[in-house]
């Protein structure tokens, strides 16, 4: 589970977990997969500014998580 995983890895790393932003209640527009990559992208520039980060995922969170760095396009050097 992604609990076990935090767990391992929270040793040496910052550990963050995204959940759907429906159900948060966030005032963002989910209109496309890549809506909700842009927003999500937005969370962690404000989280993260310039500082580097591993971004993962699972299945349609790994799909999520190329997009979020496609996105970012050059924005960071070595994004994941």
């Amino acid at each position: 589970s992604y609990c076990h995983l935090s767990e391992k890895l929270s040793n040496n790393y910052r550990v963050f977990g995204l959940q759907d932003i429906e159900m948060l209640n966030l005032k963002f527009s989910k209109k496309s997969f890549s809506d909700l990559a842009y927003n999500y992208m937005k969370i962690i520039n404000k989280e993260f500014g310039s500082h580097r980060f591993i971004l993962g995922g699972w299945s349609y969170g790994g799909n999520l998580a190329v997009e979020i760095v496609k996105l970012m396009g050059n924005r960071y050097k070595n994004p994941v």
